[in-house]
């Protein structure tokens, strides 16, 4: 009899353990559970972050590359004037376009003008024209077919800089007067998520090219006597 008590407690104790270790088997896939969402959790957020970061790190080499190309063009533009007396600067703009003239190098070591023609209505497109020493308007050249200057759909808007009697600066939206050159243009890039980011472009604005050929009449710092001269003589301007 005492035998079979013996058993018997001893087997009743054996069933409470195995209680036991069924109840820590689920606390252990229950908190295994919690710590396998935790983890997905933190991974789904960890590739949310790494994919923001690489979109934002992409667009900021959009725009620095696309800055850069603007750049370098603009800083090209020098104020030349069209041929012809009391003529222009050849020089347009507004929010979304920009044209100037630069002188770039021929394949014979000699240089030539050309009207440069940046439009940003859809994509940043570019166009050159030669400007001819006869040329008196845009009506003049031919232009030509456009150049892309980025893949991507960024927003690009110009605004210039105009230098006031007093030494100030004013920024317009569009320039109003080709009599007047620009001092400088800021460039701004504008993304689809409505990040923006802006440069200031300098322009060369001492000097006039174009005096360095008084006799085609691209010269605005002639005398006005020496200007009707040339202009009172025979279409060479040689007096014959």
């Amino acid at each position: 009899m005492r035998r079979d008590r013996t058993r018997s407690s001893e087997i009743d104790r054996g069933d409470r353990r195995a209680g036991f270790l069924l109840v820590e088997v689920l606390a252990t896939m229950t908190i295994s559970a919690l710590l396998l969402a935790a983890l997905f959790s933190i991974t789904s957020l960890t590739l949310r972050i790494s994919g923001h970061v690489e979109r934002q790190t992409a667009q900021i080499e959009d725009h620095t590359r696309l800055h850069a190309a603007l750049t370098r063009e603009i800083e090209r533009a020098v104020p030349i004037r069209w041929a012809g007396r009391n003529a222009t600067f050849i020089f347009s703009g507004n929010p979304r376009s920009l044209t100037f003239a630069a002188e770039f190098q021929t394949t014979n070591n000699g240089s030539e003008v050309r009207a440069v023609f940046i439009d940003s209505a859809t994509t940043v497109v570019r166009r050159v024209a030669v400007v001819g020493p006869a040329a008196t308007s845009f009506d003049d050249i031919a232009i030509g077919q456009p150049e892309s200057m980025s893949d991507n759909r960024l927003k690009v808007t110009f605004a210039y800089f105009a230098r006031l009697p007093d030494g100030q600066e004013a920024m317009l939206q569009t320039w109003p007067d080709a009599t007047q050159f620009p001092v400088g243009i800021r460039v701004t890039l504008s993304g689809a998520d409505g990040r923006a980011s802006s440069v200031r472009v300098k322009l060369a604005v001492d000097a006039e090219p174009g005096c360095g050929f008084p006799d085609g009449g691209r010269c605005s710092l002639r005398p006005a006597e020496n200007q009707d001269q040339v202009d009172s003589s025979s279409p060479n301007g040689d007096g014959g």
